[in-house]
């Protein structure tokens, strides 16, 4: 979220803003903060969960409100707040809860018949068990049509399809098999029972004027009320069930200078809001305009003009919210590098790439552990191996040997990252044994001091991924932080030093199960 700059407000007081939200989250002492078991806040007898839940749920309602225009304002926010109180409306708690199977509750689970392959229930009821529902209807389509002049339809389930799908709603039940239809259809026609299956229907509820009553009760308490009371397993269970790990959350978990794990558990685990700073939102125009650059080339089999890949960069800078200032700053900074960029690289293209490849549905597994990212560019030499390289705005680097102090922990987690990297590609099922030999940091800014002699040029920082030790140490830290926060166990690191030689030490200590 973004808010437009008021001139009578000072950036100071704008950067020191805290929400009364995170100000209480912070205030726990540290014993509390730690501990996932919060206390319940007095003055809302809401808990730490359900306050978690409310919360996310207000941002994903203003997303919503405010989907088509992509930036949200502060206007926005208070807009949205006066549109649903002056209603009188509240908003739905739709917040996913872990299963009855997994917490060991009785719940209902409401789920299609494809969903349920594979599972089993001591109780299943089967609703709108006739003809026209499994058989005969014909389901939504939004399907883009085939031009006339092609002799083309989609594929449809023919009549055996929808029987195997008819068994697997009647084999999920352990115990007990409900099967359930209306007399009569919405335009008062009688239901067509299924001939493959021999029932009696009998009927359950009439729709007398108190049932009636008793359904309407019922919606408006599901419509406006939240649903449960939340505890620790509600809450977290449907997150770890689906969480994969980034070389972010990783490097977050380690970063004891940043609050380590409890600054993970904020920011990745929970993903409490907050603002984009504005060197993230021109690392991401940065990467739209060269990640466009190159895509131009692999499909046009020639190179877009400098002017288009400034153009990309400008419209890309205009989506990220930032105020007047902070937008014409980095456009300036852009504009001043893309160039050299530009440049520097133009006629070495070749096409043998691939840009921005996602592993978020690769099924990526070290052990227990699964894990995730996005590699900006992927190449291929000679011999079949891979090269991965990631682009970076920032300060660039020429080499690895001695970094300043101050560059310490940022170097660190370079190598760590394109490491990382390693594991991914190789690991993925759709690699095909291919080796990934090398990794590649591409700065997309020019050198900046003077006393480098290759000062206004484009500086690339390569590591050799051919040393397994590195390799194997990385995957055993990978499962032991994916194992600690599949516990939820986030350790104090306040003990620790708050710097390079900290980070360092609480990485040996997880390797060596000391925390």
């Amino acid at each position: 979220m973004t808010n437009p700059v008021d001139p009578k407000v000072s950036t100071a007081a704008i950067n020191t803003f805290r929400s009364p939200f995170k100000s209480w989250l912070d205030s726990q002492s540290p014993e509390e903060s730690r501990s996932l078991h919060r206390a319940q806040v007095t003055r809302t007898n809401l808990n730490y969960y359900e306050l978690l839940s409310g919360l996310s749920g207000f941002v994903s309602a203003v997303r919503q409100y405010k989907y088509q225009s992509g930036d949200i304002h502060l206007k926005d926010i208070v807009e949205y707040y006066d549109l649903m109180t002056g209603s009188g409306e509240k908003l739905a708690n739709n917040l996913k809860v872990e299963t009855g199977q997994n917490t060991g509750q009785p719940v209902v689970e409401l789920m299609t018949a494809h969903k349920s392959k594979g599972l089993e229930f001591d109780h299943v009821f089967v609703l709108n068990f006739d003809m026209h529902s499994w058989f005969t209807a014909k389901g939504y389509n939004n399907k883009l049509k085939f031009p006339k002049i092609y002799q083309l339809e989609a594929e449809r389930d023919d009549i055996d399809d929808k029987l195997r799908l008819l068994y697997v709603a009647l084999t999920r039940a352990k115990k007990n098999l409900y099967l359930l239809k209306f007399k009569t259809d919405s335009q008062g026609k009688p239901t067509e029972e299924i001939p493959f299956v021999d029932v009696q229907f009998e009927p359950v509820l009439g729709l007398s004027s108190d049932n009636r009553n008793y359904i309407q009760q019922i919606y408006n308490r599901v419509n406006h009320l939240l649903p449960i009371t939340l505890s620790q397993k509600d809450f977290f269970g449907p997150i770890l069930k689906d969480y994969k790990m980034s070389i972010t959350h990783l490097n977050n978990y380690l970063d004891v200078t940043r609050g380590g794990p409890g600054h993970f558990f904020e920011v990745n685990l929970i993903r409490f809001p907050s603002s984009k700073h504005k060197s993230a939102s021109f690392g991401t125009s940065m990467h739209e305009a060269i990640r466009y650059y190159y895509q131009y080339y692999k499909d046009n089999h020639r190179s877009a003009t400098l002017e288009e890949v400034l153009e990309q960069f400008g419209a890309s800078l205009k989506q990220q919210g930032l105020n007047k200032k902070d937008y014409g700053d980095s456009l300036i900074q852009g504009q001043k590098a893309l160039p050299i960029y530009y440049s520097q690289f133009q006629g070495l293209l070749n096409g043998n790439y691939k840009l921005e490849e996602d592993f978020k549905y690769q099924d990526v597994r070290l052990g227990d552990a699964i894990i995730t990212g996005k590699i900006d560019k992927m190449e291929y030499d000679v011999q079949g191996n891979v090269i991965v390289t990631d682009f970076k705005t920032g300060k660039a680097k020429t080499k690895w040997e001695n970094p300043q102090d101050n560059d310490k922990i940022k170097m660190s987690a370079y190598a760590r990252q394109l490491e990382f990297y390693k594991l991914l590609v190789q690991n993925s099922k759709y690699n095909f044994g291919r080796i990934v030999t090398l990794g590649r940091l591409e700065f997309l800014e020019p050198l900046e001091s003077k006393s480098h002699t290759i000062l206004g040029t484009i500086a690339t920082l390569e590591m050799d991924l051919t040393i397994q030790e590195p390799i194997d140490r990385l995957e055993k830290l990978i499962q032991i932080v994916w194992a600690k926060i599949q516990r939820l166990e986030f350790p104090d690191t306040s003990n620790y030093n708050q710097d390079y030689a900290g980070i360092q030490q609480f990485t040996e200590d997880l390797l060596n199960g000391k925390v």
